[in-house]
Order: C-alpha cells, then structure tokens, then sequence
C-alpha cells in the first residue's frame, strides 16, 4: 500500500472513529502531543472534578494496511495544577514523555483493561472494506472494557480502595504513586482531609516504593500538600 493510499485509509478511520465514539459521549479533543495521536474526552456529569479521555493511535503495518491502538485515562486539571507547582524534590522521577500525563489520576492501555501485561493489542484495519471491523472492534471495546474500568474509578471512595492496590505488572508490593498522589490530591479538592492524610499516613509508614517515587519525595509531597490545604496539615497534625 503506498503512502497516499495510507493517508486516505488513516483519513477514513479518523473520521469514522469521530463519528462513532460519539455514541459513547466523547468528543474531539485538540490535544498535541506528536505522537499523532487522535484524542477524546467524555465530561463525568456529576463529577466534574474529573474528566474521561480515550486516545487512538494510527500506525502503518509493514505488511499492508494500518492498526489502531487505544489508551484510556481519567484525568483532573487540578491534579495537573499541583503536580506543576511542586519543586523538583516532591515530584515523581519520571521519564519526559510522561511529563504530559500530570493531571492523570491513571492511565492505561487498551490491552492491558483484559490482561495486565498485554499491551500489543490493536485492531487492524487492511484496507477501505475492512474500515467497519477494525474501528467496530474498537468501539465495541469503548463500550466494554474501558466503560467497566472508569465506571470503577467513578467516586472518590472506590479511587481510595484502588490507590492501596498493587499494581500486578511490577513488584507485587508497589503502589502506583501516581494513582495514589492524585487521589490524594482529588480527596483534598473535594473536601476530604481527613481521607486524604489517612491515605498518605499509611503511604509513608509502609516503607515500601516503587521505582518513580522514594520516602525522601513523598515526604516532600506530604510536606507541599500541608503547605498548600491547611486542612490537610491539620488532618496530618503538621
């Protein structure tokens, strides 16, 4: 397949994707992060403290024809917000390209919502007849799989229970910090001190980290959070 007949193909599944996952209540989002990416967010309704997003990837098959590959996150600006205000000791040691994901709660792959290490999954589409499988399969797969996981993330309560879970791709006793920084920080937001230092307390005297955070950040971090919610350093007894 040569390179125009790509582009047209890559043209026909942005649109028809566009088109259909609006159905689910996601909308275009204007989102560059060149990685060509096409994005899509669903607003929470009533929690609009958060925010539902889904990417999809284009890529060329080097046998012919292109797959689509998904990513979905739950996402809070005002996660964003603090994480950026932090001084360079209190933030996560993290690669740069994850530097775009700050207003994450979580992220993760498509693949990955069906089996924890599967991250290969993608829906192939080998030419114009084949537009309506490839993109049915990846909406079928909104519709399932990634409804399922936010409608488990979709009240401060249940991201509480998630944020002491280990995540079953690493070490078995790791937390994901991220997940638990945001929940933290979204329990503060919403008028849940008392959780929220409840839920760093047990964070920090646990002792055990993964590779993206240590005790010396997450003192920062629990340091920065009394700085800046004096109801948490309350909560704390800061």
């Amino acid at each position: 397949m040569d390179p125009g007949q790509i582009h047209y193909l890559t043209r026909l599944i942005s649109d028809s994707l566009s088109s259909g996952i609006a159905a689910a209540g996601f909308v275009d989002e204007d989102l560059d992060d060149n990685r060509g990416r096409l994005w899509f967010r669903r607003e929470n309704g009533a929690r609009p403290y958060t925010m539902q997003r889904v990417s999809a990837r284009i890529a060329q098959r080097r046998d012919g024809g292109v797959v689509i590959s998904g990513h979905t996150y739950l996402v809070s600006a005002l996660i964003g917000e603090f994480a950026r205000e932090l001084s360079p000791e209190a933030q996560l040691d993290l690669e740069p390209i994850d530097r775009d994901f700050l207003d994450c709660v979580e992220h993760v792959g498509f693949g990955s919502l069906a089996r924890p290490q599967n991250t290969a999954l993608v829906f192939p589409v080998s030419d114009a007849d084949g537009l309506a499988s490839g993109v049915g399969k990846f909406l079928r797969y909104v519709s399932g799989p990634v409804s399922k996981w936010f409608s488990e993330r979709d009240s401060i309560d249940k991201l509480i229970g998630l944020a002491r879970v280990p995540t079953p791709r690493t070490n078995p006793e790791n937390i994901r910090p991220d997940r638990l920084r945001g929940t933290v920080v979204l329990c503060l937001t919403q008028g849940r001190p008392g959780a929220a230092a409840a839920l760093m307390h047990w964070y920090l005297e646990r002792g055990r980290f993964n590779v993206m955070d240590s005790f010396e950040r997450a003192s920062a971090f629990d340091a920065a959070l009394s700085e800046r919610f004096p109801e948490y350093a309350a909560a704390r007894g800061h």
